[in-house]
């Protein structure tokens, strides 16, 4: 058995290389099957997936509020459908107990940093026995450079999800719902979910802990779903902030009650692709608040009657939020974020199986 020794010299090329990432693969390779399979996607059944949720809205008895139209996409993650990453060499030759995929919430001039957590932990696609995916979750835009990089990104990459609606922050649940809708009509529902800001470093060895502690959980408590993992911050007891001027402040004709359901800060959090189709239900026939975290993973979560008990921490250090990234940059890209993803190695259990895909 491979160990811990294999995925290190993987990750440390992985390091080595960041500088030089951006000549890494030839983009007229990916273009043809990228449209190949970016239409695979396109011929889900849809008229189905819409015919099941309104039953499930139905019976839930809100059906009298009226439905909210789901988004559309364009861009899709084609290289999730080919299964480049599941069917590598390593993988293959390794259990599979099960397959997480992360939403990075990210916007059109962030290549840079979508770069590097390419080449940091969303390179990491195996950790003893958890298999990973990475979307980044894009909104659209009009700025003619953008929209070029993006399209050649997505050749490239294969890995971003953008939706057919304007970035902005008043409106970041959108960009949230979005890579729900899309994880619960084209993910299995035993996969899992992770929804996570792209400015985040993610422990995935120390999330791959709390994952199987909390799926012996299930069984162990006869729990009848996985529950919602903070890898942040678990909030509790917080208040909504009332007066005007500031970035979370929110008005009484948006959220009137004195205090917030616990809920998981927004930077990362995790639970199972079942869940996330309850909560997108849910969120379909109501009003949306700016503060996604508090509104899908608190008032959502609620709505769908999952309890606080179902709301869980992950353990220490499994997400490490960090700030300053734009002043960063000027350091060039070898230097970027070089620290931090030194610092994150670090942190890792040393007996840990783990493989990478570099794309």
């Amino acid at each position: 058995m491979e160990r811990w020794r294999l995925g290190a010299a993987l990750v440390v090329f992985t390091i080595v290389n960041v500088g030089i990432f951006f000549s890494l693969y030839d983009m007229s390779q990916r273009t043809v099957s990228s449209v190949n399979l970016k239409n695979s996607y396109q011929q889900r059944i849809y008229d189905h997936k819409e015919k099941a949720e309104m039953s499930k809205v139905r019976a839930s008895g809100r059906d009298c509020l009226p439905l909210k139209n789901k988004t559309s996409f364009l861009i899709q993650p084609w290289r999730l459908a080919s299964k480049y990453c599941e069917n590598s060499k390593c993988v293959k030759n390794k259990k599979v107990n099960w397959t997480m995929v992360f939403f990075v919430k990210s916007a059109a001039p962030n290549q840079v940093r979508r770069e590097l957590l390419r080449r940091t932990w969303a390179s990491l696609s195996y950790v003893e026995g958890g298999r990973f995916e990475t979307v980044f979750v894009i909104g659209k835009t009009d700025v003619p450079k953008y929209v070029s990089l993006l399209q050649e990104e997505s050749e490239r990459y294969g890995d971003l999800l953008q939706f057919n609606d304007f970035d902005d922050y008043e409106h970041i649940g959108l960009k949230t719902l979005a890579g729900m809708q899309w994880a619960a009509d084209n993910l299995p529902v035993n996969y899992l979910y992770s929804s996570v800001d792209d400015d985040f470093m993610v422990n995935l060895g120390k999330l791959q802990e709390s994952v199987e502690e909390n799926l012996r959980n299930m069984i162990e408590l006869s729990l009848p779903m996985f529950p919602i993992i903070c890898g942040f911050t678990r909030g509790a007891n917080e208040k909504p902030i009332r007066q005007e001027g500031y970035k979370w402040t929110v008005a009484l004709d948006v959220y009137k009650w004195p205090d917030y359901p616990p809920y998981c800060h927004g930077g990362l959090y995790t639970t199972s692709v079942a869940v996330v189709e309850d909560l997108f239900h849910a969120s379909r026939t109501e009003k949306t608040f700016h503060l996604d975290d508090v509104w899908i993973t608190g008032v959502l979560r609620h709505k769908i009657g999952m309890p606080d008990t179902m709301l869980v921490k992950a353990k220490d250090g499994t997400g490490l939020h960090y700030s300053g990234y734009r002043g960063k940059q000027t350091d060039g890209v070898r230097n970027f974020m070089k620290e931090e993803w030194e610092d994150c190695i670090k942190l890792f259990n040393t007996t840990k199986i783990l493989c990478t895909c570099l794309k």
